[in-house]
């Protein structure tokens, strides 16, 4: 009868629990403890695995260890190629095959193992480079043989495998170092001799191979780095010594051989790391250490070579990864373990050494690819979908 009493009242306990359950008046354990995947798909329990990182002007790309592109964040114009303008405040799946990446105001680029360039987003000013300004939502080929990428926040750049570096997209301050301001839907091979490129708002960087950086567009705030304001429509020497380079919306980051990091431009915002902020149009060496740097919109990020991320500029959307929102005009360490790193409009992204990927900043349009659209000001880690 013991026995008999007991049974019942074991299925009782075991009905009652089920209907706090039901009715929420006990609160479900996460469902992350018994599937590894939320409502959304997103995979707590593994890193991302990532291996490259690019960052947009409101959404973000990572390339994982297979080669498949992922993206999130805004989707105006269609920038994330997934064939729709919906915005995604997850990481998704758009293309594969894809060894590097770059990311526009409002467009972006991805580049195939097999050295084709592919090209998504708004073409308004020809940045796509696809012999039209029709945008596009999905990614198209526009060119091949090429080796390396950027994007400006209207135009592109493509250096291909004989060194030689080409141009696409807005040119009215002459950003394209054509010798003219005339914008193009097609791209036309502009330098030679070229190892490393980057866009910027009005500018773009070009290291060739003995070292020397050139410059050529806007030079309102001394981002060229040419002593004074003047804009430029070809490419000029500014710099020599110089392994690694960056350009923000109007400044300009360039990372010596010796691991001096160097720096010009707009410094409204304390983003040169100087102690003030004062601009420069010549640049001024900052910090040491450094083994990779990226530029934001008004904030720039260096990577030391023991693996610490420092930060410095406009910080009024935590994009520094600080706990607060204040700015800074020096550099200061927010991250460690890192082994790649990249600066968006208002966001920046860490990619650590164990292939977790790490975001902070603005997230309205779900650019950190959290799963929510809310800012963080420290970074937090980012799961597969």
């Amino acid at each position: 009868m013991k026995t008999k009493n007991f049974l019942y009242f074991k299925i009782w306990v075991a009905l009652i629990i089920f209907l706090m359950i039901f009715t929420n008046c006990v609160k479900r354990p996460d469902v992350t403890f018994n599937n590894p995947y939320d409502p959304q798909g997103i995979n707590y329990n593994f890193p991302f695995n990532a291996i490259k990182i690019a960052a947009g002007y409101c959404h973000s790309l990572a390339i994982k260890n297979d080669g498949t592109l992922w993206a999130t964040g805004y989707n105006e114009y269609g920038k994330l190629g997934t064939g729709d303008n919906t915005s995604r405040n997850v990481f998704v799946q758009v293309l594969s095959g894809v060894s590097a990446i770059a990311g526009g105001w409002s467009h972006s680029l991805a580049l195939k193992s097999d050295g084709t360039l592919w090209a998504t987003g708004y073409n308004g000013s020809g940045q796509l480079g696809t012999g039209d300004n029709t945008s596009r939502n999905v990614f198209v080929q526009v060119l091949s043989g090429v080796s390396f990428i950027a994007a400006g926040s209207w135009h592109s750049l493509a250096l291909k495998n004989d060194g030689t570096l080409w141009a696409t997209g807005n040119n009215v301050p002459g950003q394209l170092g054509t010798g003219d301001n005339n914008n193009t839907n097609v791209f036309v091979q502009v330098l030679s001799g070229v190892s490393a490129i980057a866009g910027g708002g009005g500018h773009s960087l070009a290291l060739k191979n003995d070292g020397t950086l050139w410059a050529a567009g806007e030079n309102e705030y001394g981002q060229l780095g040419t002593g004074d304001t003047n804009n430029r429509n070809v490419f000029v020497q500014v710099l020599s010594g110089v392994s690694a380079i960056a350009a923000g919306f109007s400044h300009s980051l360039a990372l010596k051989s010796d691991g001096t990091l160097w720096a010009t431009g707009n410094n409204w915002a304390g983003q040169l790391g100087t102690g003030d902020n004062n601009n420069r149009n010549v640049f001024v060496q900052v910090l040491s250490g450094v083994s990779a740097i990226a530029a934001g919109f008004s904030h720039s990020l260096a990577l030391k070579s023991d693996g610490t991320l420092w930060a410095t500029g406009y910080n009024y959307w935590s994009q520094l990864g600080t706990g607060d929102n204040t700015s800074r005009n020096v550099f200061v360490q927010v991250l460690s373990g890192v082994s790649a790193i990249a600066a968006g409009f208002s966001h920046s992204l860490a990619l650590k050494s164990d292939g977790t990927l790490w975001a902070t900043g603005y997230n309205e349009y779900g650019q950190l690819g959290t799963g929510d659209n809310n800012n963080r000001n420290v970074f937090v880690q980012i799961y597969p979908h």
